[in-house]
């Protein structure tokens, strides 16, 4: 599953032995129009969790409320009692990829992280075809 939206909270890291849970919430908004010819906004709540090393959680620093995320990952359903016992259903995120969408300055300086587990998102292979004429690669583009 892929998703686009906005942090609902900072990123909390939890501690599990020699791994690390980046959790954080996701708020996935659609405005459509209905039959009747109303505005109707409906917004998607998804929990998210980003199972990274021990030594490898600064991605946490940048994840902030309000910030625009893009991630892929399982998607899973849990069904709970609430406290007013009506049964809830929550949807989950096990991330595997997560890019930062925008700019945040830190120190100065625009960063914009991205990772992801190699084996989940294997990188584009070189072409095989040189720049041929001028050293340009649109030089075969027909517009």
């Amino acid at each position: 599953m892929t998703m686009i939206g906005n942090l609902g909270n900072d990123a909390v890291i939890r501690d599990s032995g020699n791994k690390k849970a980046v959790s954080f919430s996701v708020a996935h908004s659609e405005k459509y129009t209905d039959r009747n010819g109303s505005q109707v906004e409906k917004t998607i709540w998804v929990r998210c969790t980003y199972w990274r090393d021990a030594d490898k959680t600064k991605i946490a620093e940048y994840l902030k409320k309000g910030q625009k995320v893009y991630v892929e990952g399982t998607p899973s359903a849990r069904s709970y009692q609430n406290k007013n016992n009506e049964t809830v259903t929550d949807l989950e995120l096990t991330v595997f990829s997560l890019e930062l969408l925008g700019s945040k300055e830190v120190g100065g300086t625009t960063s914009q992280p991205k990772e992801s587990h190699p084996e989940q998102n294997p990188q584009p292979v070189e072409s095989e075809r040189g720049n041929e004429g001028n050293g340009s690669v649109d030089d075969d583009l027909p517009f």
